[in-house]
């Protein structure tokens, strides 16, 4: 799983850098950028084997986002949304329930194993 890059949409300042760390710590190559300003500013997503997006905005923003990812690239690499409980999340290849903080970054990674890409 070493060095994988997963593109990190954040929605909270206070959040970025603790999930940024962990996600350091977890092997991953992580590029975090802040809210959907921040997505729009974001070139060239196929750069990155993955798209986690946070749970910390607003329903509407995070689904806004997944389906601005989906429909900005023909084939965008695996979207895994972190959800506060049963959100529902249209376009994401994967949703993590954040309701139990210590095992959403395990469930995070084991979504990255089922879907990595073939080299």
């Amino acid at each position: 799983m070493a060095g994988e890059r997963i593109l990190y949409v954040c929605f909270d300042p206070a959040l970025l850098l603790l999930r940024e760390r962990v996600l350091i710590a977890l092997g991953f190559d992580v590029y975090t950028i802040l809210g959907r300003d921040g997505l729009i500013g974001t070139r060239e997503i196929n750069d990155y084997d993955f798209i986690l997006v946070g749970d910390e905005g607003t329903l509407q923003e995070r689904q806004s986002s997944v389906k601005r990812l989906k429909e900005e690239e023909l084939s965008p690499p695996p979207i895994i949304a972190l959800c506060r409980g049963a959100e529902d999340m249209p376009g994401a290849d994967y949703q993590v329930s954040t309701a139990e903080p210590r095992n959403w970054f395990d469930a995070v990674s084991d979504c990255i194993r089922r879907c990595r890409r073939p080299a």
